[in-house]
């Protein structure tokens, strides 16, 4: 009670002292609880200094709590977005598929194929990420021959190429490189194909 400028405390009712810790701790906790909900209990501030920290933890309570409600509304809102648009791709999709008669076999072959697409993702290309369109295209290209070196240096020769000559290395990469993205399953190439590309295979 030192300091208190009732002569009182939380802890000057004999109730909170005599019972034992494991109940002081649950009066705490429970206490704690009641300052982000609107719920009441019986302790109460007994001085000014109570008072004060007792309403600074309702103010914290109360921006966390807001904190939290909106970043939950706001992470519900995107989830919901996003499924409404995957349901909207499959709705096209079906529609197309029942536009152009296809089999039944064939079309539910075409939805599982889809399906495994989507849970496993693509791969982020540059063309997608939408604040790369403020950097200057000299920095654009050295982003891409960065890229394109740390896949390319483990070949023997395209290693020794971009490291003897890295301006010839830079126009290989900007102008006979592409990025091609396949799924689990897909054909590269056939057999008898005539080989007019080298692939390199980026898991």
């Amino acid at each position: 009670q030192d300091g208190a400028d009732t002569d009182a405390t939380w802890l000057s009712d004999g109730r909170y002292s005599s019972v034992g810790i494991s109940y002081e701790y649950l009066t705490a906790l429970h206490w704690s609880l009641t300052q982000f909900t609107p719920a009441s209990m019986e302790v109460s501030p007994r001085c000014s200094a109570e008072r004060l920290y007792n309403v600074t933890v309702i103010f914290v309570g109360f921006v966390v709590g807001s904190t939290v409600v909106a970043t939950l509304t706001a992470m519900m809102t995107q989830y919901r977005m996003q499924v409404a648009e995957a349901m909207r791709k499959m709705r096209q999709l079906q529609a197309f598929l029942d536009q152009e008669q296809v089999d039944k076999n064939l079309a539910r072959a075409v939805h599982v194929r889809v399906a495994s697409v989507l849970r496993e993702g693509q791969r982020l290309r540059a063309t997608q990420v939408e604040l790369l369109s403020c950097v200057n295209s000299s920095l654009r290209d050295a982003l891409s021959v960065q890229a394109r070196r740390r896949q390319l240096v483990p070949h023997p020769f395209l290693g020794l190429w971009a490291r003897i000559d890295s301006t010839c290395f830079k126009g290989f990469v900007d102008n006979l490189m592409t990025a091609l993205e396949i799924k689990r399953g897909d054909s590269v190439f056939f057999e008898a194909d005539e080989g007019c590309a080298m692939y390199f295979v980026i898991a």
